[in-house]
């Protein structure tokens, strides 16, 4: 746990966070605004928020998963059954595993999921599961070809059509 101390500092400096600014991961449901005045950043679950345009903290960060999707989602209908789609994770019911390969599952996220974030008010992403996205390749599990450069391209795809968005990444590094 320790050796990624350096690296969770590095990423919260890229979004302007200094090793002194007070920080939280909130992922509750939507609270005033003055709970969360005083950080640097926050990292917030986007479907608990309206809006966070009121709040003071420079840096809104937006949880979003990638290599999963919870059924909580609202654009799960869409994505349930899809052959890109996976199994349940054990360690945390509803969320279900999903093919980062998958055209379909990329577009939704950079069509849908992430203007809908923007449009809330949030500069920045914190992208999840991009270890789950791409496990069976490092693991060199038959039938995972290119799931690697299929994150990279997703990456790429949000950096080409969101330049001002901060991105924080939560595990994946091996694939960068």
């Amino acid at each position: 746990m320790k050796r990624w101390v350096p690296l969770c500092l590095f990423f919260l400096a890229a979004c302007g966070v200094r090793g002194s600014d007070p920080w939280v991961c909130y992922f509750g449901p939507e609270v005033s605004g003055e709970k969360l005045d005083g950080y640097g950043l926050v990292i917030l679950e986007p479907d608990h928020f309206k809006s966070v345009r009121h709040l003071r903290s420079p840096s809104k960060i937006a949880y979003l998963s990638v290599g999963e999707c919870g059924t909580y989602r609202s654009y799960w209908p869409r994505v349930k059954g899809k052959p890109w789609v996976g199994a349940e994770n054990p360690n945390w019911p509803g969320d279900i595993a999903v093919d980062i390969r998958s055209e379909e599952w990329r577009s939704l996220l950079l069509k849908e999921a992430i203007p809908g974030i923007v449009e809330k008010g949030f500069n920045g992403l914190f992208l999840d599961t991009l270890n789950e996205a791409v496990a069976g390749e490092l693991m060199e599990t038959h039938g995972s070809e290119g799931k690697i450069a299929a994150l990279i391209d997703f990456i790429s795809a949000v950096r080409r059509d969101y330049p001002g968005l901060k991105i924080i990444s939560n595990n994946g590094v091996r694939s960068f």
